[in-house]
């Protein structure tokens, strides 16, 4: 029937997206663009730089749900960082937007596109 070949679909769109690379199950159910804002980059960082430094300089300012942290083959490092709520991440912008770290000024700022979009090839 129409209505069991629909739950099919549905059942096939869903079990696709949870395969994918997401944060936190709840996003699924999150309406489009609820998340908008809460997503901040951070540029110039050292290419030796750890996950773990980047949440111990980053969660004063609120719940981090995801750090996508981005080491490419020439510096410098940058990452994605996603909390909880828009606030936080406007909070961190302008905490640490210049902030001296190992030596170099980092530049922070609320990210203008989606995490994990534009990397690793095909479509």
């Amino acid at each position: 029937s129409a209505e069991t070949s629909a739950l099919t679909k549905s059942v096939t769109i869903l079990s696709r997206l949870r395969s994918t690379r997401i944060a936190s199950p709840d996003l699924l159910q999150a309406p489009h663009g609820t998340m908008s804002g809460c997503i901040i980059y951070c540029g110039n960082l050292p290419l030796d730089v750890r996950e773990r430094e980047l949440e111990d300089l980053f969660d004063k300012y609120g719940r981090i749900r995801e750090i996508d942290l981005k080491l490419p083959p020439r510096p410098p490092g940058f990452a994605f960082i996603e909390f909880d709520d828009p606030r936080d991440a406007e909070d961190a912008v302008r905490g640490r937007d210049g902030y001296n770290f190992d030596g170099e000024k980092l530049r922070v700022e609320v990210a203008r596109g989606r995490m994990g979009s534009g990397g690793g090839g095909g479509s």
